[in-house]
């Protein structure tokens, strides 16, 4: 990576992440003695990806997809 930077190369950093939209949260707040009590839609589906690209200290670009993330996409 030195060897790229030493030649004036700008390294670009790619990620992908996916997100569940109805994630179930396995921790809640109550009163201290008192339950607490949630509610999941187990029937839920889909999922949001994002890729993002940073060069430096800064974005290059960040995309949101509703699709798999394949090597077309990407």
């Amino acid at each position: 990576m030195q060897a790229y930077e030493a030649e004036g190369k700008n390294l670009v950093y790619l990620d992908e992440s996916g997100f569940a939209q109805d994630m179930p949260r396995t921790y809640g707040y109550a009163l201290s003695g008192k339950r607490c009590y949630g509610v999941h839609n187990w029937q839920a589906k889909g999922r949001i990806n994002a890729i993002g690209a940073i060069v430096g200290m800064e974005f290059l670009t960040v995309a949101l997809f509703e699709n798999t993330i394949n090597s077309d996409v990407f």
